[in-house]
Order: structure tokens, then sequence, then C-alpha cells
């Protein structure tokens, strides 16, 4: 796999992620950070863009690591969205 098709598929791994846990509501927290971006007037689509970056980037911290992906982390990211805590 060439390495934009390895970076493609990750976007869509992630993607897919996210959608379940709106879908889900596991964690309730993704889905109450979209409806409040949403409300701060972003569209969905935005919202769900930054919320799957916050993702991204916690599980980027973990790659190459023996660190183990930290939920309350990631929620932390989530709760400054549309900023980034910087670490």
């Amino acid at each position: 796999m060439s390495e934009d098709n390895t970076a493609e598929f990750a976007r869509q791994v992630v993607t897919e992620i996210v959608c379940h846990q709106i879908t889900e509501d596991r964690p309730p927290e993704v889905r109450q950070h979209l409806e409040r971006l949403i409300k701060e007037g972003y569209l969905p689509e935005e919202a769900i863009c930054l919320i799957e970056s916050a993702l991204s980037r916690e599980m980027s911290n973990c790659l190459g690591t023996e660190k183990r992906f930290e939920v309350q982390s990631y929620l932390a990211a989530l709760a400054v969205l549309p900023a980034f805590p910087d670490h």
C-alpha cells in the first residue's frame, strides 16, 4: 500500500470510529461536543472533522510508543475544540 493509500485508509478508519462514537453515544461526550460545535456555528461536517482531528492527535501520540490511548486526554481535547491543547 502506498503512503497516499495508507493515509486515506487511516482517515477512513478515523471517520468510521468517530461516526460510530456518535451513533452509539459512546463516549457521550463526543456527541455533546459535536452538538456544541454546531451551536457555535460550525457545519456538522466541519464539527466532525474537528473531532476527527482530536482523535487522530490522540492516536498519533500512541504510535511507536508503549503509551496506551488515554480516553481522558481525548475528552480533554474535545472540550477545547476548535482549539487544540499543546502536548
